[in-house]
């Protein structure tokens, strides 16, 4: 078990391991000021019962209270217990900030491993299930196994405490009872490790499932509506949260276990304590220890069952957890193995593919050897049918996937992968541009901090949308909200083009830019592009030849090779 959690501290950083030990201490403190109020009230106990002390067995607690009067004695006790509320709440009120700021600190950086593993990964991960383990996950394994270390402490302390002042007034029976309490929380323990484990699998699996479905409903609506498949999504959605809930369920109702076997088994314990009391002649002397075990009982009961339903709840963290853990590590690992810096890359220079090849699966390249130079200021065009590699070789040449053998080199120099200097110079326009729920602007200047209006204008100028934008009623500062929904298809297509002019990149890649447009609007973008020529280096992917006419040269990519075709 030590070696689980400190796996699991692990995951979050150097203060949010300070906070737990510093909060496991003040719970363990404020525990054991249960012991200081039985102590404290059991001479009460005693007065009450018409006895002077019940001395003779072990049972004496005048001498740690010297000699007060049961008046002053119930003062201290309901000052210990009114201290241990206040100071209790402080303490959660605490702990609560410090969760919260470990929360967003594993979220960051578990989002920060996902923004910067290689392309390959995003191209085999649904970007649904990730945003369930970044949110998800990192909650449940903060609220349940980071909280619940820090509530063990204190429900463990809590539940010796309590033992501790019985075993002061009767050993014999403190032990008897220490002895059922750890044989049931023992038993409880073993025989539901499998279950946790397997419960705590499928629940994470479910959560991927229903944000991948509700991402489905929300993302596809405009499709589901017209298809008349919204109830169906729904109901898919409804089934996926229904199994998810049942897996939590099932959790939880385990945690309750241990409470109803204990409360069973020291209820019954007491009542039968009482009957005993009952026919003995010297109640005075036994009544006190009945009621300080009773009133032990009232505040064992509930530390000892949250203390194993905790354990409970900690090991589904811990096995969230584990998962988060490895899958930091599996990233980490494969983002070293495949990313490489570039090498010395000049201002301007030639791109160059030089026996390139790529495979996906080793047996059947997608790319093979393919040998090419595109001078500095050319205009290349490349068709080919679907399946054909080409948006293989643009993931490539914007160095987000690494050859399987081969190099691509700008001026001479390796471009690398991921590397940010090759990335500062080259712009990408997809088919499908990523619009940011946010202003005209802030799109246009996606990744730049500064947010350059009047060059932000020039690009959409360049790229023919300024006079739309001119036309929004804050202009550049207009939301265009999630997905670009206040622009139509093509003026969309043209808010990627002007991205990628912003960047003043020397190397402009193109991924069917022109497929959604109409014919006079394509026409306009085949316009600036053609303004372009001779001061970028441009590789536009296309179908329609007719945004290929003022390419330099037209290659065809067919079975992992490049022909010339014009």
């Amino acid at each position: 078990m030590m070696g689980r959690t400190r796996a699991f501290l692990a995951l979050y950083d150097d203060k949010a391991r300070r906070s737990v030990a510093l909060a496991m201490v003040f719970a363990a403190g404020l525990s054991s000021l249960d012991f200081a109020s039985l102590v404290v009230l059991y001479p009460v106990f005693s007065a009450l019962a018409g006895g002077e002390d019940s001395g003779g067995s072990n049972t004496s607690s005048l001498w740690l209270v010297g000699g007060m009067e049961p008046g002053t004695l119930i003062l201290v006790a309901m000052a210990i217990m009114i201290g241990r509320s206040v100071l209790g709440f402080l303490m959660r009120m605490w702990w609560g900030y410090r969760a919260a700021q470990a929360e967003v600190a594993l979220g960051s950086r578990l989002v920060r491993t996902y923004a910067f593993a290689p392309y390959a990964f995003h191209l085999s991960n649904s970007s649904s299930e990730l945003l369930g383990r970044a949110v998800s996950h990192v909650n449940m394994a903060t609220t349940i196994g980071l909280g619940g270390i820090v509530l063990l402490a204190g429900d463990l302390t809590a539940a010796l405490a309590m033992t501790g002042a019985l075993f002061f007034v009767n050993p014999v029976a403190a032990l008897a009872i220490g002895l059922y309490l750890g044989l049931m929380g023992g038993f409880f323990l073993f025989f539901s490790r499998t279950f946790v484990k397997r419960q705590s699998d499928a629940l994470s699996k479910r959560i991927g499932h229903v944000y991948a479905h509700a991402a489905h409903v929300l993302r596809g609506i405009r499709e589901l509506t017209v298809s008349n498949g919204r109830e169906v999504a729904l109901a898919e959605m409804d089934e996926a949260r229904s199994d998810m809930t049942i897996r939590q369920r099932n959790l939880i109702v385990l945690s309750e276990v241990p409470r109803m076997v204990l409360e069973v088994g020291l209820y019954a314990a007491i009542l039968l304590s009482l009957l005993w009391v009952l026919g003995k002649d010297a109640q005075e002397t036994v009544l006190p220890i009945v009621a300080l075990y009773v009133v032990a009982a009232l505040r064992i009961l509930p530390a000892l069952a949250r203390l194993l339903g905790t354990v409970t709840q900690i090991r589904t963290g811990f096995e969230l957890g584990e998962q988060l853990g490895r899958e930091i590590e599996q990233v980490e690992a494969q983002g070293h193995q495949v990313n490489r810096p570039a090498g010395d890359l000049p201002p301007e220079g030639d791109l160059r593919l030089d026996h390139l090849t790529f495979a996906y699966d080793a047996e059947q390249p997608v790319l093979d050897g393919l040998d090419l130079i595109v001078q500095h200021g050319e205009t290349v065009g490349i068709v080919g049918s679907s399946g054909s590699g080409k948006t293989t070789l643009l993931g490539i040449l914007l160095g987000l996937l690494a050859p399987t053998a081969g190099h691509v080199r700008y001026g001479g120099a390796d471009i690398g992968v991921a590397d940010p200097r090759w990335l500062s110079m080259v712009a990408y326009v997809p088919q499908d541009v990523f619009i940011v729920d946010d202003t005209v602007l802030a799109n246009v200047c996606l990744g730049d901090s500064r947010l350059d209006e009047s060059r932000a204008y020039e690009a959409l100028t360049s790229a023919r949308l300024a006079d739309v934008i001119d036309g929004l009623p804050e202009g550049m500062h207009t939301r265009v909200h999630e997905g670009g929904a206040r622009l139509s298809v093509g003026q969309r297509q043209r808010l990627g083009i002007a991205r990628a002019l912003y960047r003043n990149a020397q190397v402009l890649l193109l991924d069917e830019p022109t497929a959604a447009l109409d014919s006079t609007t394509e026409a306009e973008v085949v316009e600036t592009l053609n303004a372009l020529r001779g001061e970028v280096t441009m590789i536009v992917v296309a179908h329609r030849l007719g945004t290929l006419d003022a390419a330099d040269r037209v290659l065809q990519l067919e079975g992992g090779a490049l022909v010339r075709i014009r």
